[in-house]
């Protein structure tokens, strides 16, 4: 029998008639092994903000919260225990300062209510699921606010339970736990890994997530009207479009998917027959028949523009070409820390582009950038916005760049262009043109085919 993972994000349980409407794609699903669920949309971005908030404001929010959840189960007719998870929220909240530990500790509560909650209405809705208690199998290290799986472990502790054939499990998404059992989350958007992390641990044949939106686009719908669901991405793709802006899938949910060769589909929730698959949503795998087929990587096409904005872009340019391996070092050690894409841009020359938030904290590393200043000159060029053309076998990129300059000649200033890997093309513009230059690029480009 097939056995699948389906994951249903915030967006998908933001309300009564969408949690109801979560409860006929599970009934109309007997392949779904685990059922992955977020925090009810909103939930975690309220209780963030507990970390700012002073006393008398502080308590006003967890009430909102809690009468938040104790009216969606209400109105599905279930109990659900406020006082409990009301003392679980002030007991993290006793000190002033408020450690890594304790905001996971807080910010897992919103995965814990929306179980408990959803685990009741599927018993009333005569759905039989065994609720699982993510921290008891999800082991990771102790970095409290993103975690890293430890793989061995999970695999040795989920090898100890004993599943019963037929028997469907409802586990929180975000979350996990370190070997002593302190609560850790695997980043926002964690929710995504988790399926993965699940289906590769019981080696299921493809993850669902059900989002509030019809697949992944070929550019963000609000940008472009003629934005398409894209059918079909490689894993190779998706991690682009992902790293470069793209929100529908938190990366790391890939690499799990990508190890064992399971297929990730993405669909939505509110689709009339969410169930039926053929020709529905995107369905993200390894590209079939690519090495069997030398004519196809002939023709390489753009699929998708993403987009970053509020970036900062850094010129390294070195004094002497022999510490080009003390650059190469720092980026690396840089990289582990920061989200960032780095080139080597000409001989002496690295630029690297990473968000503004980033950048600041970056810029707090006085002792960091002093060393790195005692061998290069750097430029800074801040409010910059990255686009990046996302496809397959774009490794002669002259005329996808000429093509590029001439449609932005009129419109804003291009600062550079780079490319990572055969897969994307990256152009940098100054200024608040970047949602009309995507526009644009999209409009003209994706879909034409470029000769390698």
């Amino acid at each position: 029998m097939v056995r699948v993972v389906v994951k249903f994000g915030g967006g998908s349980i933001r309300s009564v008639k969408s949690i109801r409407k979560v409860a006929e794609i599970i009934r109309s699903t007997p392949e779904a092994e685990v059922i992955v669920v977020s925090a009810f949309a909103g939930v975690t971005n309220m209780l963030s903000e507990l970390f700012v908030l002073g006393g008398y404001d502080r308590q006003a929010l967890i009430d909102k919260i809690l009468c938040f959840h104790e009216q969606i189960s209400s109105d599905l007719c279930v109990p659900f225990f406020s006082s409990f998870f009301r003392n679980r929220i002030r007991s993290c909240l006793v000190n002033q300062k408020i450690s890594p530990k304790q905001k996971a500790d807080i910010l897992s509560v919103g995965e814990d209510m929306s179980q408990a909650i959803l685990a009741n209405f599927f018993v009333k809705e005569g759905i039989y699921t065994e609720t699982l208690c993510a921290r008891t199998f999800i082991i990771t290290d102790s970095s409290y606010e993103r975690a890293s799986p430890d793989l061995y472990a999970m695999r040795k502790q989920w090898s100890k339970r004993k599943t019963s054939p037929g028997v469907r499990y409802l586990i929180q998404g975000f979350l996990g736990a370190t070997k002593l059992g302190e609560t850790t989350l695997l980043g926002r958007g964690g929710s995504d890994y988790t399926a993965a992390l699940v289906a590769e641990m019981i080696n299921a044949d493809e993850v669902r997530l059900y989002k509030d939106v019809a697949g992944v686009y070929s550019i963000d719908p609000v940008y472009s009207d003629r934005a398409e669901v894209l059918s079909r991405l490689s894993f190779q793709e998706m991690e682009i479009l992902s790293q470069k802006g793209a929100k529908v899938v938190y990366p790391p949910t890939l690499l799990p998917c990508m190890r064992a060769n399971i297929p990730i589909r993405v669909l939505s929730t509110f689709d009339e027959e969410p169930t039926k698959l053929l020709n529905k949503g995107t369905l993200i795998s390894y590209e079939e028949g690519l090495l069997r087929s030398p004519e196809s990587v002939l023709d390489s096409r753009i699929k998708a523009v993403a987009i970053r904005t509020q970036q900062v872009l850094v010129f390294i340019n070195l004094r002497r070409l022999e510490d080009m391996l003390k650059v190469r070092s720092f980026l690396r050690a840089l990289s582990q820390k920061y989200s960032l894409d780095y080139v080597q841009h000409g001989d002496k020359t690295y630029v690297v582009m990473l968000e503004d938030v980033w950048f600041e904290r970056l810029s707090k590393k006085i002792k960091m950038l002093r060393k790195l200043e005692s061998f290069a000159d750097l430029n800074i060029i801040k409010n910059v916005s990255a686009l990046s053309l996302v496809g397959r076998g774009l490794s002669n990129l002259d005329y996808l760049q000429n093509a590029v300059q001439k449609l932005l000649q009129d419109l804003v200033p291009v600062v550079i262009f780079y490319k990572v890997g055969d897969s994307a093309l990256t152009v940098v513009v100054e200024g608040n043109e970047a949602y009309a230059s995507a526009s644009l690029l999209h409009n003209e480009l994706v879909g034409e085919a470029f000769l390698v």
